[in-house]
């Protein structure tokens, strides 16, 4: 997402709050454009080469760029049931029947089978972190992260630097669990120490635990 008025962009890395973010900016009417592309996740989850390809290395290095960030554990397993149940879109949909179908809402058995063996490069939710905003030696190439965990607050972090008044985001897009329970209770070790493995340098570079 981008405004070229405001220079500023967001680049929304999937199940990390940023469909409230959106919903913010745009009913606020800010005057945004899209990525253009073939595919839902270069249209709305571009990542930062994607902003250079399209808009140029000046409008990149000039812009305020910003994002956000989640526990890896959490995120997987929030994009796991998400689109288990088919996600809200019609492509969400497609993927959840080509690739999740089989698991039949087994988030055990999808960790053992579909994350150890690095099938994450079939579904954009499950895309790394540090793809989205970091180069391939692991630099940070945005001005500011927030984390999904303090949303509201780093999101008026963002509101202060364009002097706007800080907005209530809302939950949109939340994933509804089967129960209302802390992520860790979906793993066990194993699982647990797989995820930490696949997704090893989204947890060191930003600096996550399991807990």
């Amino acid at each position: 997402m981008i405004s070229i008025l405001y220079k500023f962009i967001f680049v929304h890395i999937p199940k990390t709050g940023g469909i409230s973010i959106a919903d913010v900016i745009e009913r606020f009417s800010l005057p945004l454009r899209l990525l253009d592309g073939d595919d839902y996740w270069t249209d709305v989850h571009g990542k930062y080469y994607h902003y250079i390809e399209r808009f140029g290395q000046a409008v990149w290095d000039e812009f305020y760029k910003f994002s956000f960030v989640r526990n890896p554990w959490a995120r997987l397993s929030s994009a796991f049931f998400y689109l288990s149940k088919g996600g809200n879109n019609p492509y969400d949909k497609k993927l959840s029947n080509m690739y999740l179908k089989k698991y039949n809402g087994d988030f055990e058995f999808f960790v053992k089978d579909f994350i150890y063996n690095d099938k994450m490069k079939h579904l954009f939710h499950l895309h790394p972190q540090h793809e989205f905003i970091c180069d391939e030696t692991g630099r940070l190439l945005v001005d500011f992260v927030g984390r999904f965990e303090n949303l509201q607050e780093d999101f008026n972090k963002v509101c202060d630097k364009f002097n706007v008044p800080h907005i209530e985001l809302s939950q949109l897009n939340k994933t509804q669990y089967r129960k209302a329970v802390h992520y860790t209770e979906y793993y066990s070790i194993e699982t647990r120490d797989i995820v930490a493995e696949k997704y090893r340098k989204d947890i060191e570079i930003f600096d996550y635990r399991f807990k």
